[in-house]
């Protein structure tokens, strides 16, 4: 089984790697991002995107209650148009939120810690989450089905409130779950890079490439530990954008393999 999360930044290259999946007789998983059509969107209604950066140099979005509401629209646009994609190449597949069936069920963070110009504040009224359960069984029942879920990062907790998931560590923890041999993390972006000398890593230990890291990079890197720590064999950070993105990621000549 594999796991594939598809990054949401402008440049990714949906069509391409679509084509590639719907031709694998492989049970996979598709996690979708969607942070350009979210900025996009936000920009046009006047509610300009914030970011912010945790205590521990961890970057994220700053998800108050209009801004759900906009990743709510981000997410079912780009959602349908993957599941609309597959289809249309003859793939039998399903779009569904982490709220549908309780597949991801989470904890709310209201309270953000961050740095802001080297000082510590708090930062409330937040709508992102940390998951906590993952249905598998449903997840599991469509994959025996020969069905593909497509997946979009949005949470439910135990309060019945929406809130905002990361997708890359959304797509570790199905990963983790179910027991997935890979989890592939695509994006715009060739892999894990030595920015000093603009070279590749075609493979590193989770521990090299959590201090190598750079900007958003930590974040996938720390989804791929948490993946690797609950038994997925490898996770492979990787370009869309390339012919056959997912079987040179699978051979190792596209993008950073890491393993434990």
């Amino acid at each position: 089984m594999i796991i594939i999360k598809i990054g949401g930044t402008k440049g990714v290259n949906y069509e391409r790697l679509l084509d590639e999946v719907s031709q694998l007789e492989i049970p996979m998983i598709i996690v979708h991002g969607c942070s350009g059509t979210l900025n996009d969107l936000q920009e046009a209604m006047g509610h300009p995107p914030t970011f912010v950066t945790s205590i521990s140099g961890f970057q994220s979005r700053y998800t108050d209650a209009k801004t759900l509401e906009l990743f709510l629209m981000a997410c079912g646009l780009i959602r349908t148009r993957l599941v609309a994609w597959l289809q249309q190449l003859g793939r039998a597949s399903i779009g569904l939120t982490g709220a549908d069936g309780k597949i991801l069920t989470c904890i709310r963070k209201n309270v953000l810690k961050i740095m802001v110009n080297g000082k510590k504040k708090i930062l409330r009224g937040d709508y992102s989450g940390k998951i906590d359960h993952v249905n598998t069984s449903l997840l599991q029942m469509l994959l025996d089905e020969g069905i593909i879920p497509v997946l979009s990062p949005i949470g439910l907790t135990n309060e019945g409130i929406l809130v905002n998931l990361d997708a890359d560590r959304v797509a570790a923890a199905i990963a983790g779950s179910l027991h997935a041999s890979d989890l592939v993390i695509f994006s715009n972006v060739p892999g894990i890079m030595d920015l000093d000398y603009g070279k590749l890593f075609s493979s590193l230990t989770s521990d090299q490439a959590r201090m190598l890291a750079r900007g958003r990079m930590k974040t996938k890197v720390l989804a791929a530990r948490e993946a690797l720590d609950h038994g997925v064999k490898r996770v492979i950070i990787a370009s869309a954008n390339i012919e056959s993105p997912l079987t040179s990621a699978l051979s190792g000549e596209n993008g950073t393999v890491m393993t434990k």
